[in-house]
């Protein structure tokens, strides 16, 4: 009985489909579906979604509008390697529940409208520079692929080309593409950076010791240069001090404390975010000690010549923080006035 029932329940659906599209001889059109509609079909944009409800910003309504538009859409995974790089602090986009960070994400999705236009994969050109709805440009590349180059050392590649909807054209990414002022934004200062390799704790550890405002200095807007001394060059100038100075815990009167400080100063170039490239052979820079300055050489690698007999080696450059740069060396330098004390 039962399988009579379902045979007849066919039958008729079939008729009745048949009866429906007798009556004009045409087609059944399913309406094209708008930028969101569209999102909220695919499964793999959930994540896009929901990041466009949560900045609460008014862009799903803005993306249901006329337009034209063209977004490129992040996958899911794409939102959650932004979370991973964004720390302990994001395990979700229902992190992002403060005012100032929801103005955040409104910013990051707002990257990756063009309002204007329906481009489509074959409307770009290689090298394009293209303003988006947040008010900073991307750049297309078109080498081995359609590329999105963003303000990050990462390119977006389109891995799903001219998505058409109602009102735009949709390209999936396999990244969240950021502008050049959100990717200094989210970097750490000077300090944090250091804090965060297990390598540098001693030179974190100086510049609280010294108790001369640093830590508090490199927290500033800056911008700074850095040369950030390595754990093993602050055990080899304890060494070099003698049997008075097993730790820095022993720089802990007030002149030793300005010691300490004015070693670290030497350390610091003010003013400017100097990475390897700005460097050149034999310039002189002026440090955040007074009229005491460093020079460079460039003779087999990027090298920082003090008062001593021996340069520190740069054996990681180019550390980028929000308020400047870090080179790590592999030895504390040394000014003239300090090597006289010692």
């Amino acid at each position: 009985m039962k399988t009579k029932s379902l045979i007849l329940t066919l039958l008729s659906l079939s008729l009745l489909f048949i009866s429906c599209s007798n009556d004009d001889d045409a087609p059944i059109v399913l309406p094209t579906p708008n930028i969101v509609e569209a999102a909220q079909a695919t499964p793999d944009l959930s994540s896009l979604v929901a990041a466009l409800i949560q900045a609460d910003a008014g862009l799903v309504e803005l993306l249901q509008t006329d337009g034209p538009f063209t977004v490129f859409a992040p996958t899911n995974q794409a939102f959650a390697d932004l979370l991973d790089a964004l720390g302990d602090d994001y395990n979700s986009l229902d992190d992002f529940d403060t005012a100032e960070e929801k103005t955040l994400l409104a910013d990051i999705l707002k990257y990756h409208v063009i309002a204007g236009t329906a481009a489509k994969s074959s409307d770009l050109s290689d090298g394009q520079i293209i303003e988006t709805a947040q008010g900073e440009s991307i750049t297309i590349n078109l080498t081995g692929g359609v590329f999105i180059k963003d303000g990050s050392d990462t390119d977006a590649e389109v891995t799903n080309a001219n998505v058409s909807t109602k009102n735009g054209i949709v390209h999936i990414i396999n990244k969240v593409i950021l502008p050049s002022s959100i990717v200094n934004s989210l970097k750490p200062n000077i300090v944090e950076l250091a804090q965060s390799v297990s390598d540098l704790s001693s030179l974190v550890a100086a510049l609280i010791q010294a108790d001369a405002g640093l830590v508090e200095l490199l927290q500033t807007d800056g911008p700074f240069t850095v040369f950030a001394p390595t754990n093993q060059a602050f055990a080899d100038l304890l060494d070099a001090l003698g049997d008075e100075y097993n730790s820095l815990a022993d720089f802990d009167t007030a002149e030793e404390k300005t010691l300490l400080a004015d070693i670290l100063k030497y350390h610091v170039i003010a003013g400017t975010a100097a990475y390897s490239t700005d460097l050149s052979d034999g310039q002189m820079i002026e440090t955040a000690l007074t009229g005491e300055s460093i020079t460079i050489s460039l003779t087999g690698g990027v090298f920082v010549d003090d008062a001593t007999d021996m340069d520190a080696e740069v054996t990681g450059a180019n550390n980028a923080a929000k308020n400047g740069v870090v080179h790590i060396i592999n030895k504390i330098i040394l000014p003239q006035p300090v090597v006289d004390t010692l």
